[in-house]
């Protein structure tokens, strides 16, 4: 099946314009024999004359006026595609899309993108694991800092670091004052879950399978300030990523005591975006700073 060559419709166009071959190579950036050459292949290819050539001089046969002008309407509307493209990339790349599940973690990689590139509009969203995944998966979003066990299949993984789980709860609340609390003291005790799209809460709920361990879960929630007020006003114990939560005048903080009991910190993007310049950029800001 035949299809239309874009440089032949420019080549004839650009000979329409200027008259003469030379001056539209001139104006194509091309040669003048490879002008030539994508006239005589159109004409040859849909058996249409649109020239007539005597010596140096060429000029637009009247019955091909008719064509020259659906030619050059498709070009104007080629070229404003084009154009919308290009100023919606140019847009693209003053902006950056992040989600996070958890914002202490990633928070220092966020300040030090925001400084040195004070001309991108940078955008957030907080999300558990999952649900950033499936936003990477439909382009809302262009970089997800979430928790994993182990890489994502399907995209570009970076991990940032790893971290032991621990395990919080009301200031002095009794399981938490000698240090570091076994996973199986945690079997029936009244807890505060995030919800199962967490990668923390799913890297829990492995471990306590693992050890047939059955936490009670009074309450799920889906963001860590409903966590913490959650664990704080005493409904029971939460589980986070060390450094996602920190001990202060309401909350006590310990790490979980139990055989693997850590995650990894990944920057997820599909593949392939790894290679556009602002997304490049906060990877390699990410990787060095300094998250503990």
């Amino acid at each position: 099946m035949m299809s239309l060559s874009l440089a032949q419709l420019r080549a004839v166009d650009a000979v329409v314009r200027h008259g003469q071959i030379s001056r539209a190579a001139q104006s194509l950036g091309v040669s003048q024999p490879s002008v030539s050459n994508q006239i005589q292949a159109f004409e040859t290819t849909w058996k249409v004359r649109i020239f007539d050539r005597d010596g140096y001089t060429i000029r637009l046969l009247p019955s091909a006026e008719a064509l020259i002008g659906q030619i050059q309407l498709g070009l104007q509307i080629l070229q404003e595609i084009e154009d919308t493209l290009d100023a919606r990339s140019q847009r693209e790349a003053r902006h950056l899309s992040l989600g996070f599940s958890a914002h202490r973690l990633i928070m220092p990689a966020l300040a030090a993108f925001v400084r040195s590139h004070p001309d991108i509009k940078l955008s957030t969203q907080g999300n558990p694991t999952l649900s950033l995944i499936q936003a990477l998966k439909k382009g809302d979003i262009h970089l997800a800092s979430v928790s994993l066990s182990k890489p994502e299949p399907g995209f570009h993984n970076i991990e940032l670091t790893r971290r032991p789980l621990v395990i919080y709860g009301k200031k002095g609340h009794p399981l938490l004052q000698k240090g570091p609390l076994v996973l199986e003291n945690l079997h029936k005790q009244a807890m505060v879950l995030w919800n199962r799209q967490s990668g923390s809460r799913r890297r829990f709920g492995q471990l306590c399978d693992k050890a047939d361990v059955t936490p009670t879960v009074c309450l799920e929630v889906n963001t860590i300030d409903v966590a913490y007020a959650a664990v704080a006003a005493g409904i029971g114990l939460g589980t986070a990523i060390e450094g996602e939560v920190l001990a202060d005048d309401h909350i006590d903080v310990v790490r979980l005591d139990a055989q693997d009991a850590e995650i990894g910190h990944y920057l997820l993007c599909l593949k392939g975006a790894e290679m556009r310049p602002q997304v490049a950029d906060f990877i390699e800001i990410a990787k060095t700073c300094t998250t503990a």
